[in-house]
């Protein structure tokens, strides 16, 4: 608590010109509470488990007034809680309240109790384990129907944008084969501006659980009031594979498969079909 853990290495790596540990924040928002605490911990060290029945109270507006619009509750062990705020609230204009009595069972390393309503689990015995598989992010939001209000790849612009005559270098594709798909880009605006055009492909027909759609290529470019370009992108095996944990390689198998392009996951603007003759591993 005293230490505020920001994100990993590589492209996960956060440099803020400050941060604010989770006690800090308490702190200042509960300037007369007597706040018990554990000094921090590394990624490498668990910190002591919390037993007593959390609720957590959602209200519709800021102020948290009135009625409870939703109830979370967990009466396991507690170190960190996170619940979803409840189907007819509002996230931009809620607030919760957070009712428990801490008490420490021990000190010592032991698991993070983490209680998600969500499609992340960790367990409570020491063994954590990650449930999501391949649905996260847009691809779990197609799966359960939920248009997000931000679709993944939404961005604003000060022009407009629409994509025409998309067409692929081949509809029948060999397995091993690569093919190439190219697409026609128009401003449509008054201004200059860039544009990210986003490539998916969905496997039609297939003897696994996949995503509706994925994110396999994007292409970004530059584009004056009324002027148009043609972007490209290129497609190996890899692109309509899958993992085939039973065999421990990737696999695409023959059949229908589509190309999609737009601007977000949401807002596909073209398609194109295509067939795959045969199956394909590495």
């Amino acid at each position: 608590a005293a230490a505020a853990q920001i994100m990993g290495g590589g492209s996960a790596q956060l440099n803020p010109h400050y941060s604010i540990s989770p006690l800090e924040g308490l702190r200042a928002a509960l300037p007369d509470a007597l706040l018990a605490h554990e000094v921090g911990c590394t990624n490498d060290r668990l910190v002591p488990t919390y037993r007593g029945e959390v609720t957590i109270d959602f209200f519709d507006g800021l102020d948290m007034v009135g009625a409870v619009k939703h109830q979370v509750k967990s009466a396991e062990a507690i170190c960190m809680f996170v619940g979803e705020i409840g189907a007819g609230l509002d996230w931009k204009n809620c607030s919760a309240r957070l009712r428990s009595s801490f008490v420490a069972e021990h000190s010592g390393e032991h698991a993070i109790g983490l209680v998600v309503t969500g499609p992340a689990r960790v367990l409570l015995n020491g063994a954590v384990r990650y449930g999501e598989g391949i649905f996260i992010g847009y691809r779990y939001y197609e799966k359960k129907k939920v248009a997000p209000l931000f679709p993944f790849g939404f961005g604003l612009s000060y022009t407009s944008f629409t994509v025409v005559n998309l067409r692929l270098s081949s509809s029948v594709i060999a397995p091993g084969a690569t093919f190439v798909a190219s697409i026609d880009v128009v401003n449509t605006g008054q201004r200059a501006g860039w544009c990210v055009v986003q490539f998916y492909i969905a496997d039609m027909k297939v003897s696994v659980a996949r995503p509706d759609k994925e994110l396999k290529a994007f292409s970004k470019v530059w584009l004056k009031p009324d002027e148009t370009k043609t972007v490209e992108a290129a497609f190996d095996m890899r692109a309509l594979a899958f993992y085939d944990s039973a065999r421990a390689a990737f696999a695409a198998e023959a059949g229908e498969f589509e190309l999609r392009a737009g601007f977000s996951s949401a807002d596909i603007h073209a398609s194109a079909p295509f067939h795959l003759t045969g199956d394909w591993r590495e």
